[in-house]
């Protein structure tokens, strides 16, 4: 007799996958049900409260693909604190593309920068792709100077 209870499972059949396009409501419910059991309850709460996605790059944070952070939208050395308003669960390569570009110890960017910067990720998707320092690296010099060009 067995302690644990067996659980049978179906097989996904051949066209059932996440890669297609009739099922992404299904593998996103999925992933955030995956999401909230593996998580703490603060970071379920920010997640909830951003709607499962980095609030930088806009890509889904309940997918596994990368590590996540806690950012404070107001850091802590400006006076920031750690209320759940002012803090955001973000991808790790975004939060570290965010603070190369505007550094914690510099001046907190205006709203219109960091829609140019939040424009900028997802129209080049840097968040997203295998070789992220590379491209990181590469587009890091191409946003430094249009900022400086716009603002």
């Amino acid at each position: 007799m067995a302690w644990t209870p067996i659980e049978r499972h179906v097989p996904i059949i051949y066209n059932y996958s996440p890669f297609n396009k009739e099922l992404l409501g299904y593998f996103k419910r999925r992933d955030i049900k995956d999401f909230n059991r593996n998580n703490v309850a603060y970071r379920q709460k920010l997640a909830k409260k951003q709607k499962y996605k980095c609030s930088l790059c806009t890509y889904s944070i309940a997918d596994f693909s990368e590590e996540l952070e806690t950012h404070h939208k107001i850091p802590k050395i400006k006076g920031g604190s750690d209320e759940y308003r002012n803090l955001q669960l973000v991808h790790n390569s975004c939060h570290i593309l965010h603070h190369r570009l505007f550094p914690a110890k510099g001046p907190v960017p205006t709203d219109k920068q960091l829609l140019a910067a939040k424009k900028y990720l997802y129209k080049n998707q840097i968040g997203r792709t295998r070789n992220q320092d590379v491209r990181i690296n590469v587009c890091l010099s191409r946003v430094k100077g249009n900022f400086q060009a716009r603002f």
